[in-house]
């Protein structure tokens, strides 16, 4: 096994870890009521979070 073979491993592993907490968000928003919106994200989010 070559460093490239293992470094694709790991970058793998970590993709499966970040689709893991996105399946979570979706499941906890569902819970909370959010009623399917989409999260805002970036500027959006931040001009929510202002009032603008």
């Amino acid at each position: 096994m070559t460093l490239r073979d293992i470094e694709e491993l790991r970058v793998n592993e970590f993709e499966e870890i970040l689709q893991g907490f996105d399946e979570n968000a979706e499941k906890l928003n569902e819970q909370m009521g959010n009623g399917g919106q989409k999260m805002l994200e970036g500027d959006d989010a931040i001009r929510a979070l202002l009032g603008k």
